[in-house]
């Protein structure tokens, strides 16, 4: 993918915009290698506790800048996450990636410390999942809880599995579940899906237009936007 990315040079005619798009990737190649070779060097207990504490963090984090702008349903879903770096969808989906890792280490770890402060990191990411209202994050992550606790080696099942409808059940009641539900009513919501509907539609005929090696990044001289 990484070389694929690099050969689209051929067709960008912004070069900066490139680069920067190039040097993200590289980035994030990077750091999934350093995180690879890391579980090679240190404990599982060290690693495991490392990532419980990213996911405190940001949590706690986010809650705080949610709670700074008070209670009211109605306040800007940006402007209430905005941690400098990542707002609303960005800070859901990183919640929504550190969840299977977290919930493992509530329903399976041998040290009885993590388990104890992954349980609450677990329900903190549901609370935050639905405060800030990404459909797509939300909808993933209460899909992937039921899925992993069915699908768990864990004794008597049906307790988690119960406790986690009625936690469910409990947020999407509440108003800012309510308000989380909205966005798949109200008009200005759905106006955002439609648009993602086409945005892929299109960026599929231009895949099948353009096999193997794409267009390139700013579309690129062969298929340009009208």
């Amino acid at each position: 993918f990484l070389l694929w990315a690099v050969f689209t040079g051929l067709w960008c005619e912004d070069k900066t915009y490139y680069f920067l798009g190039l040097r993200r990737l590289i980035g994030g190649w990077l750091a999934f290698w350093v995180a690879f070779r890391m579980t090679r060097y240190l404990s599982r207990v060290w690693f495991e506790s490392t990532l419980l504490g990213i996911a405190l963090m940001l949590s706690v984090t986010a809650l705080l800048k949610r709670l700074s702008f008070g209670l009211d349903t109605h306040v800007s879903r940006t402007a209430a996450t905005d941690l400098g770096w990542g707002t609303a969808n960005f800070v859901a989906t990183l919640l929504l990636l550190l969840t299977p890792t977290l919930l493992a280490l509530a329903l399976g770890t041998s040290k009885n410390w993590l388990r104890w402060l992954a349980w609450p990191a677990v329900l903190l990411i549901a609370t935050l999942q639905i405060l800030i209202a990404s459909r797509a994050a939300t909808a993933l992550f209460v899909i992937g809880v039921f899925v992993q606790l069915a699908r768990g080696q864990i004794r008597r099942r049906w307790l988690p599995i119960s406790l986690a409808l009625a936690t469910f059940v409990g947020l999407f009641a509440s108003p800012w579940g309510a308000t989380f539900l909205s966005r798949f009513v109200n008009p200005k919501d759905l106006g955002s899906m439609v648009i993602r509907i086409w945005y892929f539609r299109d960026a599929w005929h231009r895949v099948l237009d353009n096999l193997p090696w794409g267009i390139g990044l700013t579309q690129g001289l062969l298929y340009p936007d009208h």
